[in-house]
Formats: C-alpha cells, structure tokens, sequence
C-alpha cells in the first residue's frame, strides 16, 4: 500500500519500474546486456532481474537501481518472489538442466533440498499462498506441484505420511500446452491452467 509500484523489463535493455496509481514513471535505468525476467520483493525495495550472463539482486532507490550480489544462473527467464519476500524461485534451463532453484533472499543461499528437477525447460511458476509450495509449468505443458519441507509430516488419521515430489503432476491428453496457471486463494486446492486454446 505505501508503494504502489510495478517493474518491467525490456528487449530495449531497460527496466522501468511505474507508478500504476499516479500513472507516472519513477525510475528508467539502462543494461549494457537485456533483463530477460524480473521479480519485484513485496516491499517495493528490491528487485531480482535474470540477464543472459547472470541473475543479479538489486535495491531500488529513489532515483536509480543499484545491483548488491549476484547469482550464476544464466539466461534466467522466469523469477518469482514468495508472497512473503522471503524466498524467490529461479528457473535455470540451461542446455544441460531444467530445475528451479528456490534462494532465501536474506542469505543468498540455495540448500540442496531447494533444487527441483523438471523433465522439460520451465515455462511459469505460481507460489502457494503459504509460501510451502510453488506449481510449475514445463514446455512440454504438464503442470506439477512442489512441495518445499519434504521431511515435514501430515497427520491422516493416527497415521502418518510423508511428501513427496512433484506432489502431483497433470498431464493434459491430445497435446494441449498449458501456457500458465493462476492458483485461486478463495477456493483450497484450485489451480486454473490457461492453454493455447
């Protein structure tokens, strides 16, 4: 509420981050190389930017956009932050590797268990709204559910269970691609897909 602003990024190597309730420009910077997705932290302080060479972490000033630390994730086309900044989601498709590398954003950091492995170079990636999971959509068009606390335990009864992951996969028949996908908060466990048709 106290910043009502929203960051674009562009093929004219710029982003610009826009106040949607005055309608004006706040602040334009130029990259010597194309910012080819962003996130911007719930705060308004923060954005996390994918370049073709890397990922980089950077504040935003009044004026200007400052980078403070960097990440080796090349040609990083989707970066989402948790609903409560406290995570953000890389996908890393390099030739070799489709994954998505979940960083706390405080500490940089990555553990082992926050790297999530996908059969297809990832598309989109939507965070729960209490934060312990995300879903992904590959090219390929399947949709899966990740969980991020595997070792956490559900009580069913009197017994007890572990996750696993993906929690779950969809595969849509007769080559429909999934484009996207939104989760809706008002209903539990609802996810909408949107497809090429």
């Amino acid at each position: 509420m106290k910043k009502q602003l929203v960051a674009t990024c562009s093929h004219d190597n710029t982003i610009r981050i826009w106040n949607y309730h005055t309608k004006t420009l706040e602040i334009c910077e130029v990259f010597l190389d194309e910012p080819m997705s962003l996130a911007f932290h719930p705060s308004g302080y923060h954005l996390v930017v994918g370049f073709i060479d890397r990922v980089r972490i950077m504040n935003v000033y009044s004026h200007n956009i400052r980078a403070f630390s960097e990440i080796n994730i090349k040609a990083c086309k989707e970066i989402k932050f948790s609903n409560g900044g406290h995570l953000f989601a890389c996908a890393n498709n390099s030739p070799d590797t489709n994954e998505i590398k979940i960083y706390r954003f405080y500490s940089g950091d990555c553990p082992q268990e926050y790297i999530f492995k996908h059969n297809a170079r990832v598309k989109t990636i939507q965070w729960m709204e209490d934060d312990n999971g995300f879903i992904s959509v590959s090219m390929d068009g399947s949709i899966l559910q990740w969980r991020l606390n595997t070792d956490s335990l559900a009580l069913i009864g009197d017994k007890r269970g572990s996750f696993s992951n993906p929690e779950f996969k969809i595969d849509f028949k007769g080559g429909v691609k999934v484009t996207d996908v939104a989760i809706r908060a008002d209903v539990k466990n609802t996810v909408i897909a949107i497809t090429e048709d």
